[in-house]
């Protein structure tokens, strides 16, 4: 089991996710969960859940664990660069109920990578999905360099 400490950029109370499941670095997928409650960040009491928007961090914190294990370490930076195709059958993630987040990297180029996302219930039911491009660098000093000349 990886700890999400050790593998995300992100230091609590902003780790998002609940636990990895499963990963293959050779398929370039990973699969996470999240467990919604009360002390959930950006749980809202008015609509007693989680904002359906918020599913996009859910994923671009999934492909931050598919890096961070990878490189047996976090992306120094992890920057969300676009989505495309963002779609959500929910209107809000829903107390007491767990969600499995599925992502697989469609292409990558350098730095930059593409990853199909998707977010189920516990009753295989998909709540969102969509396309996620994200700019990562292991290695912050070396961008530093770059930028400085």
């Amino acid at each position: 089991m990886h700890s999400l400490e050790k593998i995300l950029p992100q230091k609590p109370p902003m780790i998002l996710l609940s636990r990895v499941v499963e990963h293959d670095l050779k398929e370039r997928t990973l699969i996470a969960e999240v467990d919604i409650s009360p002390e959930s960040v950006f749980f809202d009491y008015e609509i007693k859940g989680i904002p359906c928007y918020i599913g996009l961090e859910y994923m671009a914190q999934t492909v931050g664990c598919l890096l961070g294990i990878e490189n047996q370490k976090p992306p120094a930076i992890e920057l969300v660069l676009g989505t495309r195709n963002f779609e959500f059958s929910i209107q809000k993630f829903s107390v007491n109920y767990t969600y499995r987040i599925s992502i697989k990297e469609q292409f990558v180029m350098e730095e930059m990578s593409s990853f199909n996302g998707e977010i189920s219930n516990d009753q295989n039911v998909i709540c969102a999905r969509g396309d996620i491009k994200v700019y990562y660098r292991n290695d912050l000093n070396e961008l530093l360099r770059q930028e400085n000349g």
